[in-house]
């Protein structure tokens, strides 16, 4: 029998109750073999345990989003195909290929279809994982773009200046300003409402809501230029009637920003700055700048939204500043051991 998935409430999980659009999932049933269980069979039951365990919807639609991979790419519509360990070598190959997945997404999509067995094995529904025996790449660090400050001031310039409406113009200055504050993730600003800012008579305070697995919530405390963008931004907006309780708003409709579309202004600017400019970039611009200002590894991590140091250490850019810093202190350290060494007692 087809189960059809359907939102049972409204929350930050209602997007990610359907599996697939009702039309495309019945096409793919088709393919189901004798005998087989649907994959998103016990989607519902994977939606509420994510929600009973308070794990993170960002989270939960990466595990969606690998498995709808599967069927849209591969035909393989079952719990038994995917739970096959050389179909899914083989399917995830295939698709890197075409897709030109780096080695890091192609772990990540096998982590995530993982995720899901381990889920349906707890559930009692398989007796094992069988995806133990797959192959992954190893993981190469590479430099990331961090942007200079040189290049952050000409973002901001070209929001101010490039061809758009006023409201967008209110809105990507001060979104832009905000992302340099917090090095937020895409999933975290989507999220931020009217409610995210507290006006307090000495103090402005920011509230970022964590998207990721153990989310935490961070506060910021609020400067005076963010503070302005933020006044012009509201002050437009109230103009317009736009009265949404989403903190960043659309301009072709009347509904919140989405992160798909803060993307896509960014990678417009990076067009027309001739640079990266991106989320993710920014997002190691500010870790790299909290870095070189003196602050602690465990201090960036708070600041971001990490949980592990290890994941931190990958959003700092080694920079020339850090170098010379690091010169200087082994630089005193073998001088002084020499100058000892000359002088003996």
């Amino acid at each position: 029998m087809l189960l059809l998935i359907t939102p049972s409430h409204m929350s930050n999980f209602a997007p990610l109750y359907a599996f697939l659009p009702e039309k495309e999932q019945e096409q793919y049933a088709q393919n189901l073999p004798q005998g087989h269980t649907f994959i998103w069979r016990y989607w519902i039951d994977y939606i509420v345990r994510q929600k009973t365990f308070e794990r993170s919807p960002t989270t939960t639609r990466s595990v969606r989003d690998a498995l709808r991979m599967l069927v849209r790419e591969t035909g393989l519509v079952s719990i038994e195909e995917i739970n096959d360990r050389d179909k899914i070598q083989t399917a995830l190959l295939k698709i890197k290929e075409k897709r030109n997945f780096s080695p890091s997404t192609y772990n990540s999509y096998l982590k995530n279809i993982k995720s899901y067995l381990i889920f349906l094995k707890k559930k009692g529904i398989i007796q094992e994982v069988q995806l133990n025996g797959v192959e992954k790449f190893k993981n190469i660090l590479r430099d990331q773009f961090v942007p200079n400050d040189i290049q952050v001031q000409q973002i901001i310039a070209k929001l101010s200046m490039r061809r758009q409406t006023t409201l967008e113009r209110l809105r990507n200055v001060f979104f832009y300003k905000l992302l340099l504050l917090t090095g937020a993730r895409p999933s975290e600003l989507e999220l931020l409402t009217l409610d995210s800012i507290k006006r307090g008579p000495g103090q402005w305070m920011l509230t970022v809501q964590g998207t990721k697995n153990h989310p935490r919530n961070r506060h910021y405390p609020i400067p005076s230029s963010v503070k302005d963008s933020y006044i012009a931004y509201m002050l437009y907006r109230q103009q317009l009637g736009r009265s949404e309780n989403n903190l960043f708003v659309s301009q072709s409709k009347r509904t919140g920003w989405t992160s798909k579309g803060m993307r896509g202004l960014l990678k417009k600017l990076s067009k027309e700055l001739g640079f990266t400019v991106g989320l993710y970039s920014t997002r190691r611009y500010v870790a790299t700048k909290l870095a070189t200002s003196g602050a602690t590894l465990q201090e960036i991590g708070d600041h971001l939204g990490h949980s592990r140091p290890s994941t931190t250490k990958r959003y700092i850019q080694q920079s020339g500043a850090l170098t010379r810093k690091n010169v200087a202190i082994l630089t005193s350290l073998l001088e002084n051991n020499l100058n000892n060494q000359a002088c003996p007692s």
